[in-house]
């Protein structure tokens, strides 16, 4: 079967499988050629071989970054302490901010290292993990400073006060009401944050 680990393999090898379990289930009903686990497994050892990922380069980090340089992708292979390593990452998510897709789950759900990120590269919420793309704060600040990623935040809280406060001005810019006009997140938030905004006004006149 395709779901489930595979015994034997090793960090690396299990990552790559199912990195490209996942590639397969988006593009199976295109395929339609069913694979095994292990020829998945062989796929992945194949592919990392020819790029020349090894037990040694792929713990080395000028390696595994002048194949970053050139395909963000190839992070898939590298070591898991590189997955894990923050200085390592930022460098990755400097050359495409893609590449914190692999980094490792501790990262992912590191709020203070992600709020880093966001300073240079706010799309990286939209691989930090659900319960921080469902943080009022984080979030706020991705997409006050780039509205286009308000599609990765949780729609859940599209109607927090808190968070529709804390991203008022990008909705306020002329330049994101222009760019934004037809999409239906910004929209819906834009729409959220006037009614919280007349029902504060209200609050306001009756003392």
């Amino acid at each position: 079967t395709i779901g489930g680990s595979m015994s034997g393999l090793s960090e690396e090898g299990q990552a790559a499988l199912d990195f490209i379990r996942a590639r397969r289930q988006s593009s199976k009903a295109l395929s339609g050629v069913g694979m095994t686990d292990e020829q998945l497994a062989q796929e992945a050892a194949i592919k990392a071989a020819e790029l020349g990922f090894n037990d040694e380069t792929r713990s080395n980090k000028a390696f595994v970054l002048s194949k970053v340089a050139q395909r963000v992708g190839t992070f898939e292979y590298a070591d898991e302490t590189l997955k894990a390593d923050k200085d390592f990452v930022k460098e990755v998510v400097k050359h495409d901010p893609f590449g914190f897709f692999y980094a490792s789950s501790n990262l992912k759900s590191d709020k203070e290292f992600i709020a880093d990120l966001i300073e240079t590269h706010p799309e990286v919420i939209r691989f930090a993990n659900a319960e921080l793309r469902a943080d009022e704060e984080l979030a706020a600040k991705a997409v006050s400073k780039d509205c286009s990623v308000l599609k990765y935040v949780s729609s859940e809280i599209f109607v927090s006060s808190a968070f529709l406060s804390g991203i008022s001005e990008a909705l306020l810019d002329s330049g994101n009401q222009a760019k934004f006009a037809s999409d239906r997140d910004f929209q819906t938030v834009t729409k959220n944050w006037k009614i919280v905004q007349e029902i504060d006004d209200l609050g306001k006149l009756s003392k």
